[in-house]
């Protein structure tokens, strides 16, 4: 098991994925970028977070965000992949205002494991 850690606080300890970013925006617009299918997979790395979308095996659509854009970034293990609804996620990082507001809306992304949430707080 490998442990990825850039962090300055233990708040992140009992996740297998935590992950702050200053700017939810970033996240929104590479989300956006790869959304034309339903379903992701979303991949926390030890060198930061994959959203991968493939469509009928001949289409694919790679977003990536590398841990230095990160204010704290935590994975214990060398890959959390977890299949999402990509539309949801974007509309829920569209929720933080990260398109309204001219002003950084910060996120927090936590994962427990299997048979959790992906919390985006």
């Amino acid at each position: 098991m490998n442990t990825t850690l850039i962090t300055r606080s233990n708040e992140g300890e009992k996740y297998l994925l935590y992950a702050k970013l200053d700017n939810a925006k970033i996240l929104y617009n590479l989300a956006k970028s790869v959304n034309f299918k339903e379903h992701a997979v979303f991949c926390a790395l030890d060198s930061g977070l994959k959203i991968s979308c493939e469509d009928a095996k001949s289409t694919q659509g790679i977003a990536f965000v590398h841990t230095d854009l990160f204010q704290e970034y935590s994975v214990k293990e060398d890959c959390v992949c977890i299949k999402i609804n990509l539309s949801v996620l974007i509309e829920c990082l569209n929720i933080f205002g990260s398109i309204v507001n001219s002003i950084p809306t910060a996120l927090k992304i936590c994962y427990e494991g299997y048979g959790h949430p992906l919390s985006l707080l």
